[in-house]
């Protein structure tokens, strides 16, 4: 009910005691629903002081009205599956992204520089009158017989630096999922409350007034 039609209510209740018709109480009943909705109306207040400040926190610009059409309540601005997808475009995920290819990037670098050098040579010899030509061929191996002077372990961090990449990716694009349910089941619940609401408690609250307006009306004749 709106806070003029509850004071308006609370006046015909106090004229009510008055002649007798209505009792002390629920006077008083009335008044803390009163004293309630201003509450809730100071509160309000402050949500919207506190957007203005967030709002010029984002835009550096002092925002005092609302411009252009009011969005769609209705509805989500995507389907569920399309806001999910759309997590892989936030700008975090978009970083975490490019870390993680950049790692497995240089992993692979180090796992080629990790690998053996295999040489091979091929030799012929021409030799004197009367003698055979000479050829052979000869293959050459970098035995990993010191691998602390070797690439092992560059590969080894690289390869760590992957998986610790991957698995960031993998909590943050977590996280932003759990936030982004979070939302959506805010707005279920919200937009739950905002249909029964307009489709049940307004009707009612209606009815009640045209009654009130009625028995104030028989009063005053």
């Amino acid at each position: 009910m709106p806070l003029c039609d509850t004071q308006w209510q609370l006046g015909m209740q106090k004229a009510g005691v008055a002649s007798g018709s209505n009792s002390a109480s629920s006077v008083l009943a009335l008044q803390l629903t009163v004293n309630e909705m201003k509450n809730q109306l100071d509160n309000a207040k402050r949500d919207v002081a506190v957007a203005r400040s967030r709002l010029k926190q984002l835009t550096g610009v002092d925002i005092t009205r609302v411009s252009g059409d009011f969005p769609v309540i209705t509805r989500l601005p995507a389907s569920q599956s399309a806001l999910i997808d759309a997590i892989k475009q936030h700008p975090e995920i978009i970083q975490a992204a490019r870390e993680a290819d950049a790692a497995k990037a240089k992993s692979a670098q180090s796992a080629v520089a990790a690998i053996p050098d295999v040489g091979v040579e091929v030799y012929y010899g021409k030799r004197a009158d009367g003698l055979e030509d000479m050829g052979g061929v000869m293959l050459t191996v970098d035995l990993p017989l010191f691998k602390s002077q070797r690439q092992d372990k560059d590969y080894a961090a690289d390869l760590s630096r992957t998986y610790e990449a991957n698995d960031q990716l993998t909590l943050l694009t977590r996280a932003h999922q759990a936030a982004l349910d979070a939302l959506i089941a805010q707005y279920q619940a919200a937009k739950s409350i905002y249909d029964r609401q307009a489709n049940e408690v307004i009707p009612l609250q209606r009815s009640r007034l045209k009654l009130l307006e009625a028995l104030l009306n028989n009063l005053r004749y």
